[in-house]
């Protein structure tokens, strides 16, 4: 898809300025294990975010 290289270029520029401002850590309790489907993916994944 056309628009599928541009929006992957916006959540990277968006992922690099938000984390280098903020740290992202699981929260407590949190289950990192994963979801086996067709994909793997967390099942459940709640963030807890800090000012660096």
């Amino acid at each position: 898809m056309p628009g599928d290289h541009v929006a992957l270029t916006e959540l990277a520029i968006i992922l690099a300025t938000l984390t280098c401002r903020w740290r992202l850590a699981p929260a407590p309790g949190t289950d990192t294990r994963t979801k086996i489907g067709i994909t793997l993916h967390p099942r459940r994944l709640l963030m807890r975010v800090e000012p660096r």
